[in-house]
Formats: structure tokens, sequence, C-alpha cells
């Protein structure tokens, strides 16, 4: 019986033609086919055993290739030009590539890099496709409520939260008058019990309203790392919004396979003083070759009491004080802000940029950060992140009204952005 790519396949006729053509090499048992229908052939003992045989057939002439008869390595070629969706729905009409895509984990791992630029490093399936799949097409999100047994009491002033290896995180914030500087951990499971880890080695200064900045490159499995380094930059060192901390520290996590956390302060440094600033991780993959550990690019925030507009590089190779630089704080497009998100984001020409997001203008001199200024509604987009030659300009069309002090993060290896 015939059947049609329009309608069963959920792809364009042109499409699967252009992946033939470009493969005719694989095709040597039949001619070029350029009308191509995707063909059902079965006969009535094929048809007893359960067993059919998908053949593309060519409209004009009747000559029918049976895909059953390709190699793995030329189906897998075949499939490769596609989208795992797309692969998922050819395969309801073949045998060989219904076995192809159910036991080779490692095209699932090609999937994921081309359609999700994801290194996989662990055992990759078609669940875990889908897993992206959902992802990128979120347009909702439900809230439920979670029962904690013992979990941190009236945190207030930013307490940083995050997630690894099936732990959440708590560090910082401002609780009954003074510092919460301690860093909290639970395991994800239904009721939270958090608990105060041991925390060696030297810290910052304390301080509120720093900013945390995971150092993971989302586009490796997060479980393939043996620990997660967690960058702290300035903050307020005394109450009332006054005196911005020129301090970084870098904390490392570990969980060993008995789920006991371990971490410590491995360095510390100095950089510009700042606060209600943001802190972007630029990986390596993205970074250049002038910065093979990656940097953090600090953005905007407050400086001596005002709002600032300056953009600094910190450089994960050396620490070195001296590759601060000040790309964005002459471009016009750039006004100055604080309590603003900036997240890392790849664009559809496959280069990535950092989009920021809302802010406000209050500091020392109009009632700081929370109360004073103005919300700030503009979007704008940091571009030119390879090798740190950045730009920056405002994105266009009508965006969503932000505001300052919000939270945003993106669902990893998408762009979808909460």
């Amino acid at each position: 019986c015939q059947v049609s790519i329009d309608s069963t396949f959920h792809m364009e006729r042109s499409r699967l033609r252009v992946v033939l053509e470009r493969l005719t090499s694989c095709l040597r048992r039949q001619p070029v086919i350029h009308d191509v229908q995707a063909s059902l052939m079965h006969d009535a003992s094929a048809h007893a055993e359960g067993n059919f045989h998908a053949s593309l057939m060519d409209a004009a002439t009747h000559d029918a290739l049976h895909l059953d008869c390709l190699s793995i390595e030329e189906l897998t070629s075949i499939l490769l030009c596609l989208r795992g969706s797309e692969a998922i729905s050819v395969a309801a009409c073949c045998q060989g590539i219904g076995q192809l895509l159910a036991g080779d984990a490692m095209i699932w791992t090609s999937f994921l890099r081309q359609e999700f630029h994801v290194e996989a490093v662990q055992k990759v399936n078609a669940t875990m496709y889908r897993t992206m799949c959902s992802r990128k097409r979120c347009r909702k999100i439900e809230w439920r409520r979670v029962p904690v047994s013992r979990g941190p009491r009236n945190l207030s002033a930013n307490p940083h939260m995050f997630c690894w290896r099936d732990h959440v995180f708590i560090l910082g914030g401002w609780s009954f008058g003074g510092y919460g500087h301690d860093l909290l951990a639970c395991k994800v499971v239904v009721p939270l019990e958090f608990y105060v880890v041991n925390v060696s080695g030297s810290p910052p200064p304390d301080s509120y309203h720093a900013a945390l900045t995971l150092l993971r490159d989302e586009t490796i499995e997060a479980g393939s790392a043996d620990a997660l380094h967690v960058l702290v930059t300035g903050g307020y060192i005394f109450n009332g919004h006054h005196q911005e901390s020129n301090r970084y520290g870098i904390l490392e996590i570990k969980v060993d396979r008995d789920d006991e956390v371990q971490a410590r302060w491995t360095n510390g440094g100095v950089i510009p003083a700042r606060a209600n600033h943001s802190a972007t991780f630029v990986p390596p993959s993205i970074a250049g070759d002038t910065f093979p550990k990656g940097y953090v690019l600090l953005l905007g925030g407050i400086q001596a009491h005002s709002t600032s507009r300056s953009a600094d590089i910190l450089d994960l190779s050396t620490f070195d004080s001296h590759r601060y630089s000040s790309a964005l704080s002459s471009q016009d497009a750039w006004s100055a802000r604080n309590s603003h998100s900036a997240t890392l984001v790849r664009q559809d020409d496959g280069t990535h940029a950092i989009l920021v997001l809302g802010g406000g203008t209050g500091d020392g001199h109009n009632g700081n950060s929370p109360r004073g200024g103005r919300d700030c509604d503009e979007v704008n987009w940091v571009c030119g992140l390879e090798n740190a030659s950045l730009q920056i300009h405002q994105a266009s069309g009508h965006e969503p009204s932000i505001g300052r002090g919000h939270i945003a993060c993106r669902l990893p290896c998408t762009n979808t952005i909460l």
C-alpha cells in the first residue's frame, strides 16, 4: 500500500528527496530517485510472520529501493540527514530502521549533537531525545508546593539556589539580621531535608546581593563532571546596600556514590568592586582560543553607590586582573542598570550570545536598588563572545517587560528561558 510522506511522516517530500540525492553513493542498487514516495511492501507469507519490508519507489518508473537491504552504515547515513523525530516516523514502515533506532545509542548521541548541541557521555536513547524535545517545546509551567521536613528559614536578600547530581543547594543570603553564609544541601526526594555542609578553605568576605555563576558547560552532560565549581563575585558587605565587595571565590562541590556532599573554597582574588550585577559563564567551546578555560562576563550592577554600565572579563585560565576590559562601557545601545539577568543562549545562525533582560537604575543616590530609579524594559544582546570581541545591541520587536530583581534560567540545551 502506498503511504503518503506528507500525511504520515510529517515532513516535506522535497526534504527527503534532497536527502537521497545527497547520498547517491549509498544508493548503488537503484538509480537516483527524483520523485519519492514511501511504500509498505509485503506479501502473504511476510504478513503472516509479521515482517514488513519498506521501500522507496520512483513514482514514474516504479523502481523500488528496499531500505531493509541497506547496510547499517548506509541507513545511519540516511537517518542522520533527518531530525530524530522524522527518523522515528520513518521507522514506522521500515523494520531495519526501527531496530537500528531501538538498539543503537550512538545514533541518538548524533541526533542530540546535531539538534541540541549536546556532547553526551552516558548512554543515550530515544527517551532522552524526547526529553530534550519537550524542553524545547515548553510553553507553560505548573507550580507545586514541595513538602520540606527540614529546611532554611527566613532567608532573604537573594540566597542562591541551584541543582547538581540530584541535589539541591542553597548558598548565602540574609537571615535574622545577619549573613547567611552556610551551604545547605539536600537530596531531591520528598520531603526535602536540608542540612548544613561543612566547607573547608578560605571563603570570600560575607556579602549579599552577590552574583553566583555555575562554571559548567551545559553542552556536556552534567553527570560527567567529577566536581561542580561555583563562582561567587561581589555583593554588599554592610547592611543597607553599602560597600560593594571587590572579592571573588570559587567553591568546589563533590557528591560521592553514597550521596555524601563535600565542599571547599579553592580559589579567591580581587575584582572591580560591584553588587547587584550579572556574571555569565562563557565556556571554552564558545570563548575561543584566547580563553582556553573560558571566561566570565561581569555586567552592570552598582559600583561606588552608582548604577554602572561597565563590563569586565574574568579570564578563568589566569585570573589575571590585567585581563579585564571595558569593551561595552562606551556603546550607546547599552544603558546603565543593575538587578538584571544575562543568559547565554544559542542563536538561529549557530553562534552564541548573551540575552540581557530587565534591571533597574536604583542606587545609593535615589533610594537604592529595590525601590529607587526606574525599571529597565529594554532587551539587549551581547554578541561577539568568541575571543571576547564584544558588541551589544538592542533587540528589535516587542519584548516582555521584565523589570528588576527577577530570576532567569534556561532549560538546559534549549533556548527556552524561564
